[in-house]
């Protein structure tokens, strides 16, 4: 190949046509400043913006799934700001110890409401519309939900396995916000925050259900988030992805996995913001990588191997336990 006197340049590079090469600067240069925007708003949204006054939605925050893991932590930010809480898990011997540690510690007040939320019969949400009648409830946490025992084929999850997913990571979201929402709406002032997972962007094989039900989750805060915007709520669906809790089955944090207190820190620094975002950094980093670099067609064969993987440890411990 020729190269020309002009410091080196291919000679064919100067032949262009002068529309051509201006067309290929603007182009770089829009993408430039495109990913310029991009990194510096990512920036501002996790290291620069500050917090909102989460005490200006209400006194009282509902956090259902309270009593460990991610739930937990979120109580705990709730009441260092001195938001009184109403507990919602399935165990009442935990919440009652669960509030008396938070009012001693925190000087707040508590609420409990025992509900298992896998339970068929709508009566189960009569308690917790007791226990709120009378309360200014600012913001609810749709926290509690559940995964899978460990990947596995959808053909071989019992049908009271799937029915239990649904109704932990959907139906309990659905209820809650219609229990709580109404208040909100005549207060003109309020916070709903559904807890999803990164399995919802990747659409995660050997996870069907749980991905599914938490792509639910997006579509539905997104939605709802513009429906009563204008009337002073906000409405989000926040996407954690590894974070050390019995959820995961992950004991030691990293640097892509989180501890829940420093979920939990995140989390509540992002109320009030995007209907929908990944509330921690490094999470954010991960997924956006993952996606960015590897489009579906070869993110999710890697998924499915991956869960294979850990199917097939899942199923070796079985049977050494049973032998």
């Amino acid at each position: 190949m020729a190269a020309s006197a002009h410091g080196g340049i291919p000679s064919f590079i100067l032949d262009l046509p002068i529309w051509f090469v201006s067309g290929v600067i603007l182009l770089g240069l829009a993408v430039l400043i495109r990913w310029t925007f991009i990194l510096a708003h990512k920036f501002y949204v996790y290291f620069v913006r500050p917090s909102k006054n989460i005490k200006k939605y209400g006194k009282w925050a509902i956090v259902t799934g309270c009593t460990d893991g991610i739930g937990k932590a979120i109580v705990e930010e709730f009441a260092i700001k001195g938001i009184n809480v109403v507990l919602i898990s399935r165990t009442q011997a935990k919440l009652d110890e669960q509030a008396r540690a938070l009012e001693s510690k925190f000087s707040i007040q508590t609420k409990t409401v025992a509900v298992d939320f896998s339970q068929q019969s709508a009566s189960i949400f009569e308690p917790v519309k007791a226990a709120i009648k009378d309360l200014d409830v600012g913001i609810l946490v749709n926290n509690v939900g559940a995964s899978y025992d460990h990947a596995e084929y959808y053909l071989n999850l019992p049908k009271d396995k799937v029915e239990y997913l649904i109704r932990l990571n959907i139906y309990s979201v659905t209820e809650m916000t219609s229990i709580v929402l109404p208040g909100m709406v005549e207060r003109k002032r309020g916070a709903i925050i559904n807890i999803s997972s990164a399995s919802s962007l990747v659409s995660e094989p050997l996870y069907a259900v749980y991905s599914a039900t938490k792509v639910f989750v997006n579509n539905f805060s997104v939605a709802l988030h513009y429906e009563y915007k204008g009337q002073g709520i906000d409405i989000q669906s926040q996407i954690p992805a590894f974070v050390t809790t019995k959820l995961s089955k992950l004991r030691s944090a990293s640097f892509f996995i989180c501890t829940p207190r420093s979920y939990a820190k995140s989390f509540v620094n992002k109320i009030g913001y995007e209907p929908i975002i990944t509330s921690f950094w490094t999470h954010e980093l991960q997924i956006g990588l993952a996606t960015y670099l590897f489009p579906l067609w070869a993110l999710c064969p890697f998924l499915l191997s991956r869960g294979k993987a850990i199917r097939a440890r899942a199923l070796k411990k079985k049977t050494e336990k049973q032998q």
